[in-house]
């Protein structure tokens, strides 16, 4: 579901065409895209289909972290 939620921003928001996903065997996982803007957590009424997708990811993971690249950036979670 992590992953599902960030691949959905990645493929929404970010520049280019593709994104990658990596999983560690350390239990991370990134996501990388061409975007360099931050991501941010929004607000969402109960009737609101969309915008909880970062919220679930910090609330069900040990800790996210973003990484800055020169062609963009990685969301990092781990399980």
């Amino acid at each position: 579901m992590l992953v599902g939620e960030l691949a959905t921003n990645a493929v929404q928001h970010a520049a280019g065409e593709s994104f990658e996903v990596t999983v560690w065997s350390s239990g991370a996982v990134d996501v990388r895209d061409g975007s360099f803007t931050k991501p941010e957590a929004r607000s969402s009424g109960e009737e609101d289909e969309d915008g909880r997708g970062l919220q679930l990811v910090v609330g069900l993971s040990r800790h996210v972290e973003l990484i800055q690249l020169s062609d963009g950036k990685i969301i990092r979670f781990w399980l």
